[in-house]
């Protein structure tokens, strides 16, 4: 019997011993995720303004008609991005620079400003004019600025350069996944879990990993063991192949440890290659009085709008002038034409005009001469 009760309590401490560092750990990371919900409960708002430099290497991208971009790349952004977190709404505005035509030989880069907004109902992707964007839509050629409506919740709402700023708020549930709808997740209810102990830059932490979604996403966080608020590193994977990370340098501020700046890896599945971003936080307002205006936006006439609210046939259409009902796509470029061959037939009538005012000048000129000799 004493060798019966000498086995189970062996038994009951080896358990004990495999079990007391997963109960540990599970409590640690319930303490993380409460410390973060803390914070993020404190900001009713906060705006960032950043900028940077953004590298793509040689090859970056494969098309079919080769690699691009066919050189290095280098060019400057900056942004901003407003998070009301009460109401559950973020907009965010870039200024950056985009490939066209990358599907033929020679794709151009141009500069491009983007708005993203997302006001908790809608989503609204506005581009606005360009001076040289030339492009295409269901076949119509047109040149302006271009506003998307929708209620689908658009995935990559934040770009993997952001996640820095969503992390600074405690925004874990849009940083996984980024996604808006996200701003309505529990933090308390991710799937987390303490996967090792180990340091970065001198630093110990722990490095949190979620679950692998159904496609074989994850994630894995370091976060400080001495401050929950610092995460300095945030990697994504894809069937255990890094996706993109994240690294960050901190500063302090009145609401705890916020990035300063950091630099994101953007990798590329067929051949390695990474787009580095540099970023800086340029300047951040805790709680800044924000209104529902503040996440709309309200395009100028000849602004191309695609809103899927509407009846299919009147989903598409250009913002008329103040006044006047909306023109459907192929009215307006019908009036557009008809614009443009006005002014063709007056620069070819004010062309004749002035070939036969200098012939008559000239004619009287050379009578004159004629005249006079």
């Amino acid at each position: 019997m004493s060798q019966n009760r000498l086995t189970l309590y062996i038994a009951i401490v080896a358990i004990y011993g495999l079990l007391a560092p997963m109960l540990v750990l599970a409590d640690t990371i319930d303490q993380i995720k409460s410390s973060w919900l803390d914070r993020s409960q404190n900001i009713d708002s906060v705006r960032f303004k950043y900028s940077g430099q953004s590298f793509t290497p040689k090859g970056y991208l494969s098309l079919p008609l080769g690699p691009s971009p066919p050189e290095d790349r280098f060019f400057d952004f900056s942004g901003e991005l407003l998070l009301d977190l009460a109401n559950k709404r973020l907009v965010l505005s870039e200024s950056s620079e985009v490939a066209f035509d990358v599907l033929s030989e020679n794709p151009v880069w141009k500069p491009r400003y983007t708005v993203l907004a997302y006001d908790h109902e809608r989503f609204y992707a506005y581009s606005p004019k360009e001076k040289d964007f030339n492009g295409e839509v269901n076949g119509v050629t047109i040149s302006g600025s271009s506003l998307t409506l929708t209620n689908d919740v658009r995935g990559h709402f934040c770009s993997v350069e952001h996640i820095p700023l969503l992390v600074t708020s405690n925004l874990m549930p849009l940083a996984l996944i980024r996604r808006p709808f996200n701003l309505d997740a529990k933090t308390l209810e991710l799937k987390l879990e303490i996967d090792v102990e180990s340091e970065h830059e001198g630093h110990p932490c722990y490095v949190i990993r979620s679950p692998a979604s159904d496609n074989g996403y994850f994630s894995e966080i370091w976060v400080d063991k001495h401050d929950s608020y610092k995460v300095y590193r945030f990697d994504q994977y894809h069937n255990d192949e890094m996706t993109s990370s994240n690294t960050i340098q901190y500063q302090e501020s009145p609401i705890g440890s916020i990035p300063k700046s950091w630099k994101t890896e953007d990798f590329n599945f067929q051949n390695g290659k990474a787009k580095i971003f540099t970023v800086t936080l340029d300047s951040y307002e805790i709680n800044p009085a924000v209104t529902i205006e503040d996440f709309q936006v309200v395009p100028p006439p000849g602004t191309r709008v695609y809103d899927d609210s509407l009846p299919k046939d009147a989903q598409r259409y250009v913002v008329p002038e103040p006044g006047q009902p909306p023109l459907p796509v192929e009215e307006a470029k019908l009036q557009q034409e008809a614009s443009d061959s006005a002014l063709k037939r007056n620069a070819v009538l004010i062309g004749i005009l002035l070939v036969l005012v200098a012939g008559g000048f000239l004619l009287r000129r050379s009578r004159r001469m004629h005249e006079s000799n």
